[in-house]
């Protein structure tokens, strides 16, 4: 185990300084093992970050909100190892596991970025909140590429994809369920 928390701890840091070639290595390899590690460690430093900010907060909160994040993250892979493949990729789930782990890297600590909100002005925060998740899109889109072998188009495609199917579901229950609201009130 402790190989593997040292192993996770390079590849971290060779995502931040050569991400394009790091990325490549690590969905090549499929190294799901690391790539939990650290999401784990980060995911955890997001939600205690939270956490810490709200006053009643109970620890069943806290499982909650790290609970939600891993079945947010699990149905992300799958959905975008499914975009993916339906765009033409040729990749393993294991692969875009592995590249997503590390590609959230960003986003999730970005999380602690907003908790200086008290002490930096807001919008040097949120700016500074933006250009990571522009950052950790990248990353993804690094990571779908070296996966699937798409193009950088499709990537961006297979990326946003589940994202506006989401949206568009959401949007059709919310027009079902005003219709059909209004068409009981209709008869009165």
């Amino acid at each position: 185990m402790k190989q593997h928390i040292e192993d996770a701890l390079v590849l971290a840091y060779g995502v931040v300084t050569e991400p394009q070639k790091n990325i490549a290595a690590i969905t090549e390899k499929q190294q799901l093992c690391e790539g939990l590690i650290i999401w784990a460690g980060t995911i955890l430093l997001s939600v205690i970050s939270v956490f810490s900010q709200w006053e009643k907060a109970s620890m069943l909160t806290l499982i909650a909100l790290y609970g939600g994040a891993a079945l947010f993250f699990l149905f992300r892979i799958l959905f975008l190892h499914g975009t993916s493949r339906m765009l033409g990729g040729e990749g393993s789930l294991k692969g875009i596991a592995s590249g997503l782990c590390f590609a959230d890297i960003p986003a999730n600590l970005a999380t602690l970025a907003e908790s200086f909100v008290f002490i930096l002005p807001a919008q040097l925060v949120y700016l500074i909140s933006f250009a990571v998740m522009i950052w950790s899109f990248a990353l993804a889109v690094m990571a779908v590429r070296s996966n699937y072998g798409l193009s950088t188009g499709r990537c961006i495609a297979a990326i946003i994809l589940p994202a506006v199917l989401f949206i568009g579901v959401i949007v059709i229950l919310f027009v079902y369920v005003a219709v059909s609201i209004a068409s009981v009130f209709e008869g009165f």
